[in-house]
C-alpha cells in the first residue's frame, strides 16, 4: 500500500482528493495539510511514499516546498496538482 500525504490549502479540494485516493485499496492518505509549514515537520514521522502538492500555497509555495522536501527526504515522490 502506498502512503500518501496531501498538501492543499483548499479544504474542499483536499477532502475530495482524500476521498478519491482512499477509495482505492492500493493507497492510503496518512496526512493532509493546508500548508508546507504544517506538513514538513510531520514528514519524518509519517514517512509517506508520495506527496500530492499544490503549487499555489500561502506562505511557502509548492515550488519552494518541493525544494525543501527533496533536500530532506529525497526518496519521497512528489506529484504536483
Amino acid at each position: 500500500m502506498k502512503k500518501i500525504v496531501l498538501i492543499e490549502d483548499y479544504e474542499l479540494v483536499r477532502n475530495t482528493y482524500k476521498e478519491i485516493i482512499d477509495s482505492d485499496e492500493s493507497f492510503e492518505v496518512i496526512g493532509d495539510f493546508e500548508s508546507c509549514e504544517l506538513a514538513i515537520p510531520e514528514l519524518k514521522e509519517l514517512q509517506p511514499d508520495v506527496i500530492f502538492m499544490d503549487i499555489n500555497l500561502p506562505g511557502i509555495n509548492g515550488i519552494e516546498g518541493i525544494k525543501i522536501i527533496k533536500k530532506q527526504f529525497p526518496k519521497i515522490a512528489i506529484i504536483v496538482v
